[in-house]
């Protein structure tokens, strides 16, 4: 007996399959799986863009919708980029069913000397000529200049859900924005379940500079939410990742490496957005001064909605490891080295109303304030949990407190064991914490 799938064909209008893009000869050549030339070009930044965007356009499907009973179906496939430098001069736009996938990519951090970071494989490096767009945030439109772009309508509400394509791949390529500091390496806007791999980007360390930049309206079709960032390198950007707008919720970032940021490694729904964010088993490092805690600078700043922070690895952080700045925030189990004598590493704000900070290690590599600072101490609408906790002392225990408010002043602890109440007035705010002498 023969089987065959439900369809016998691929969709009309669809070239799915893949399509290789490389290098040779003083040419770039997109080839379609049969072998076939879709385009060859001079090598240059305009015509990689050029040849670039062919191999997608070859592969585009047209988004269907389906229901139970009808199936909706379109083109898919992933464009193959070499394991070459590509260099560009305008933005590459995804579109519907097409991932973009790289032979391969390395990065040397290279002591964190900007001119010195070395890439190796499927190399995007923007020239200076790279131009921005309008890019639909909000309310309003906000201008962008993406090295890659996946999704964005210029059309309104009730475009993006056949624009924008939703649930494609991008991996294994490395971005370097180092002659296009103010770019973003990659923008996703208003789409969905966007899967992003061993993405390697860097130097984009100029204003507005980003490493992935998530915009979201939240309309028509929910935003930008359920997307995945995994076993990423982002270093050497003004926020490494920055997600905001109505819609930017349900997403996770894990096994990432985000070092050196001049303003956030992390930055999640400072305009909207943010809830059920997680961030989890990542490494934060950063050489910027000691701040006085007057901004939000620092690793994650983490706005908008309740979400999870867990099992990092905060290296030397001169300003905040996590800016908390929404209710119900749980941050558990991450390692901080804290060497600022100034701030305390988790800060939250009079927003972060019942935060949980558990089973955390800090690391003291100086005096320093304490674990926790919380902009007020009174009421028990500000109050967060704090049990459970490793604090270090860096060899000045009269210094340290698990907790302090806004003035600095350490909150005494309470170990009271009453049972907790519908209105919270017997909540232990503060107990169970243990300081050591820290190993530094």
């Amino acid at each position: 007996m023969t089987y065959k799938p439900a369809w016998d064909s691929t969709p009309a209008g669809a070239a799915a399959g893949q399509v290789t893009v490389y290098q040779d000869g003083g040419n770039s050549i997109a080839l379609n799986r049969a072998g076939g030339v879709i385009s060859q070009l001079a090598t240059t930044a305009v015509n990689n863009v050029t040849v670039i965007q062919a191999a997608i356009d070859h592969l585009a499907g047209t988004y269907t919708p389906g229901n139970l009973t009808t199936l909706g179906h379109g083109g898919a496939g992933a464009v193959m980029l070499s394991d070459q430098l590509w260099e560009t001069s305008a933005t590459i736009i995804l579109k519907y069913g097409v991932s973009l996938v790289g032979m391969g990519t390395a990065f040397d951090r290279n002591g964190f000397v900007a001119s010195a970071h070395s890439f190796q494989g499927c190399v995007i490096a923007p020239t200076s000529a790279l131009a921005s767009m309008d890019i639909n945030e909000g309310a309003g439109v906000t201008t962008k200049t993406p090295v890659i772009l996946c999704g964005y309508s210029t059309g309104g509400s009730g475009t993006q859900s056949t624009t924008n394509p939703h649930g494609v791949l991008i991996q294994n390529i490395s971005i370097d924005c180092r002659r296009k500091t103010t770019a973003q390496g990659l923008v996703i806007g208003d789409t969905q379940y966007v899967y992003v791999q061993n993405v390697n980007i860097a130097n984009a360390r100029g204003a507005g500079g980003r490493g992935i930049d998530i915009v979201s309206t939240n309309s028509p079709d929910n935003g930008a939410h359920g997307n995945y960032v995994s076993q990423c390198f982002i270093a050497n950007c003004e926020r490494g990742l920055d997600a905001n707008g109505s819609g930017s919720t349900d997403s996770i970032l894990t096994e990432c490496r985000i070092l050196q940021c001049t303003v956030n490694s992390i930055a999640v729904g400072e305009g909207g957005g943010g809830g059920g964010w997680q961030i989890a088993n990542c490494h934060f490092t950063t050489a910027s001064s000691d701040q006085n805690g007057g901004g939000t600078q620092g690793h994650i700043l983490f706005s908008g909605g309740p979400g999870m922070i867990s099992n990092n690895y905060f290296d030397t952080t001169g300003g905040y490891a996590i800016y908390g700045d929404t209710a119900l925030l749980m941050v558990t189990s991450n390692y901080i080295k804290c060497s600022s004598a100034l701030v305390a590493p988790i800060y939250l704000s009079g927003n972060a109303r019942r935060a949980t900070v558990t089973g955390n290690t800090m690391q003291a590599t100086t005096a320093t304030k304490g674990l926790v600072q919380v902009s007020a101490t009174t009421g028990d609408t500000y109050r967060p949990i704090v049990t459970g906790n490793q604090i270090g002392d860096g060899g000045a225990a009269a210094l340290v407190a698990a907790v302090v408010d806004g003035s600095g002043n350490a909150v005494a602890e309470s170990n009271a064991a009453a049972t907790v109440a519908r209105d919270g007035t017997t909540n232990p705010y503060i107990y169970g914490n243990r300081f050591v002498v820290s190993a530094v």
